[in-house]
């Protein structure tokens, strides 16, 4: 949480010193909020990611208190018991935080005081401090504790204190997208007289169970989550198919809709599809010099992006190169069709899109001149406004450039048929077609022997790397295998099983499965609703490793099913319907009710412009149409190791266009239900 407040009204309400020292990050991020979990400690940050290392722990000085006990007395004087150091004997003080809420603080959250697009919101410094807080729950039992309504109250009580909305603008209350929650799930301790706690250790047909739910529906978990936790910014909470892309020597690029372009280079040997569909609203086309349309460029954003990134670097050669490929004849389909997805939702980014487009056009057609009335000072003052006006005006740009690009689609020439390339003269099966990637950044021939052994053994299909946890982990030791464990940064963190050769936990180990992939948030449905998720999930796991054994056979009837959605998964899994349905909320009607609240400031605030950027990027990030395109993008570049055709299926089923898709698996947001039909 990232806990903004006015210096002299804290002083005076908490005693907080008016000089304390703000974090001041450069670049991290960090976990707000473990529910039903021990105390996990550290942070996944170290000291050089900091300006002033020695920010990096806070203490106290006598008659000074901090940000942190600012939330510590809230909480008390609302009857929540929090711990506090000096509370508890040393040999007590590990079972104390168990038993207690804790606040400590979180430097790394403050990375967006000094990341644009933030820094230029914040109040003035000298009016303002800035602290980073993370929020940790005791363990709760599910079934015996009263952990819903405990979550509640905590959060109700913060936001009251640090978030009133209706009242002034002393405090405010964020969570920006560098914030997670993280969620501890394991079958609980045997507590007795001894300090020493006892811990159930999970079976291992149980972790192998869960390993194989997380990677063999990754695509439908990911319907959970907001984009910044399932593309390239979720750095600290990676997920299955990143593991096993990465050891198949296929790192993926960032995940942007740029991802799905080929530069101008590699589309000679692409195929185009159709562009028939294509045309301006009028249904005109642009009067353009033939000799002209030979100029324009195949891979026209990609291409664009390139020679900004050259130019920017100041790499002569480099920028050589791409300003030669934009005279190349070619086009593809691909990038139109991710301009119109842009179009649809995230403008700010289409907008950006937009304008390369444009420019790199510029450069080719001696009609186009797209930019010049941008030079003027209130046109672009205009483009850039962060009210309705603007979003609408930017949004007209992108249309505008998507109707002019659609019709000159439609006249260029056509490529000729791919060529199939394939290391050998023979022919291939059809399980050999049935198990190929929709990666096309490189052809078969393009990877070294030794590479492609290791990504037989990995497995490049979903159910592959199903079956390789099924052969590989044979003990617990297995498990805390560092290819498993890797810096505990992944969307499943599997580091608190590490087991001695006695075949025990060691002591230090929490043995819980940290589940990593979540937002951050102060909303407590939301909270609730991801808690009942993660526990189903690991209780499905255990539940199938006592009576039926594998999940293998669960994973290769449904991982290719276009009809197993977010609705079908949740139900196999047991989650009780009622809860069911309180999840399925949090990605409509829900949803939109918090983000209505964050947007709301009273007149004249002092912390407008930054109530307004986080909460227009939290709407983003969750909304419902910008989740489902990156799935969709995730599935063409092929991160959820789906054979080529399957994944087609999807995209034509599952997955289209909004408001394309089959009747039977279409996604509807109505009366706060969003599921499969």
């Amino acid at each position: 949480m990232y806990l903004v407040y006015d210096k002299q009204r804290a002083a005076a309400d908490y005693g907080v010193a008016p000089g304390w020292r703000s974090h001041t990050p450069t670049h991290s991020w960090s976990p707000i909020a473990q529910s039903l979990s021990p105390w996990s400690p550290g942070s996944d940050t170290d000291t050089d990611h900091f300006v002033d290392a020695s920010e990096l722990h806070w203490s106290e000085r006598p008659g000074e208190a901090s940000p942190v006990r600012m939330a510590i007395g809230a909480l008390r004087r609302a009857g929540v018991p929090v711990y506090l150091p000096p509370d508890e004997a040393p040999q007590q003080e590990h079972r104390a935080r168990h038993a207690k809420w804790l606040v400590d603080e979180d430097e790394s959250i403050c990375a967006c005081r000094v990341e644009a697009p933030y820094e230029s919101m914040h109040p003035p410094s000298d009016e303002y401090g800035l602290y980073g807080l993370e929020l940790m729950s005791p363990v709760y039992s599910y079934d015996r504790d009263d952990w819903r309504g405990k979550i509640a109250k905590v959060l109700e009580v913060l936001r009251r204190a640090f978030d009133d909305r209706g009242e002034s603008d002393c405090y405010r209350l964020y969570v920006p997208q560098m914030a997670g929650m993280h969620v501890h799930v394991g079958l609980g301790e045997l507590v007795g007289e001894e300090p020493r706690v006892v811990k159930y250790m999970l079976p291992l047909r149980s972790l192998k169970n869960f390993m194989q739910l997380a990677t063999g529906f990754e695509r439908i978990t990911d319907e959970l989550h907001a984009t910044s936790r399932i593309d390239c910014r979720g750095e600290y909470c990676t997920p299955p198919s990143r593991f096993y892309k990465t050891r198949n020597g296929k790192e993926p690029k960032p995940l942007t809709f740029f991802e799905d372009f080929m530069d101008s280079t590699k589309e000679a040997n692409g195929e185009v599809p159709s562009l028939e569909h294509v045309s301006s609203d009028d249904g005109s086309l642009p009067e353009i010099p033939t000799e002209e349309l030979t100029r324009v460029s195949p891979g026209i954003v990609a291409d664009a992006l390139d020679t900004v990134e050259a130019y920017s670097t100041n790499n002569p050669k480099s920028f050589d190169d791409v300003k030669a490929r934009i005279f190349d004849p070619q086009w593809r389909d691909q990038k139109l069709k991710a301009l119109q997805d842009a179009r649809e939702g995230g403008e700010r980014l289409a907008f950006k899109v937009a304008v390369l487009v444009a420019a790199t056009l510029e450069n080719a057609l001696s009609h186009w001149s797209p930019l010049a009335y941008f030079y003027r000072p209130e046109i672009a003052m205009e483009y850039s406004r962060e009210d309705e006006t603007g979003q609408r005006t930017r949004v007209t740009y992108i249309q505008n450039v998507y109707n002019e690009v659609g019709a000159l689609a439609m006249m260029l020439p056509r490529s000729p048929p791919p060529r199939v390339v394939t290391g050998s003269s023979s022919p291939r099966t059809a399980s050999e077609v049935d198990s190929e990637q929709m990666d096309t950044r490189s052809s078969p021939t393009d990877e070294p022997e030794a590479e492609a052994i290791v990504g037989r053994a990995y497995g490049t299909t979903v159910i592959e790397r199903c079956q390789y946890i099924e052969d590989y982990i044979q003990t617990h030791l297995d498990i805390d295998n560092r290819q498993f464990t890797y810096k505990r940064s992944q969307a499943y963190n599997l580091m608190n099983f590490d087991v001695g050769y006695n075949g025990l936990l060691k002591r230090s180990c929490l043995g819980t499965i940290e589940f990593r992939q979540h937002r951050g948030t102060i909303d407590a449905d939301e909270v609730i609703a991801w808690v009942e998720v993660a526990t189903s999930m690991l209780r499905f796991a255990h539940t199938r490793a006592l009576t039926q054994g594998s999940m293998m056979p669960v994973v290769e009837q449904h991982a290719y099913d276009p009809a197993m959605g977010f609705d079908p998964f949740l139900r196999m899994i047991d989650l009780d319907i009622d809860l069911d349905r309180d999840v399925r909320a949090q990605g409509d009607a829900h949803t939109k009710v918090v983000e209505k609240v964050e947007k709301t400031e009273i007149r004249r605030s002092r912390v407008l412009p930054l109530s307004r950027i986080f909460s227009l990027h939290r709407e983003q990030q969750k909304d419902p149409v910008n989740v489902l395109r990156t799935i969709r993008m995730r599935l063409k570049n092929g991160d959820y190791g789906l054979p080529k055709e399957v994944g087609f299926r999807l995209l034509e089923k599952k997955y289209p266009d909004l408001g394309e898709a089959y009747a039977e698996y279409r996604w509807t947001a109505k009366s706060g239900q969003w599921w499969d039909e």
